[in-house]
């Protein structure tokens, strides 16, 4: 089976490597290989987190993937809240800045002013 999950979400990888997976007639008989093969074609900054844990079941294993991305989600969000940045992404926490029609030589020569409002700072000359 050549599927890999790609830019899709754990649950829309995991939905279609079911559907596949019930044709695969290694997978219906050995449950290990069917979690190996999942495990496997996992985007890397997910699998690299999957690799502490020894699953016992596909369903554990689904259940972990699952969070495991959720939280990836969640920290994402978290930290760019925290830097006031919005910014495009993946779910495999590949950012890309949106367009700004402000480069870094107008960050630079803007830090005297407030960054959401524009509004200029007061000296404390």
């Amino acid at each position: 089976m050549q599927l890999q999950q790609g830019s899709m979400s754990v649950l829309e990888y995991a939905s279609k490597f079911m559907k596949f997976s019930r044709f695969t007639l290694a997978f219906v008989v050995d449950a290990r290989l069917k979690m190996n093969q999942f495990e496997a074609q996992l985007n890397p900054t997910i699998k690299e987190r999957m690799l502490v844990h020894y699953y016992i079941s596909y369903v554990d294993l689904h259940d972990t993937t699952v969070n495991v991305e959720r939280a990836m989600n969640e920290r994402s969000n978290y930290f760019n809240v925290q830097r006031g940045v919005k910014r495009k992404g993946d779910n495999q926490g590949n950012f890309q800045p949106q367009s700004s029609t402000r480069g870094l030589l107008g960050i630079i020569t803007e830090t005297t002013m407030l960054v959401e409002t524009n509004t200029p700072m007061r000296s404390l000359r």
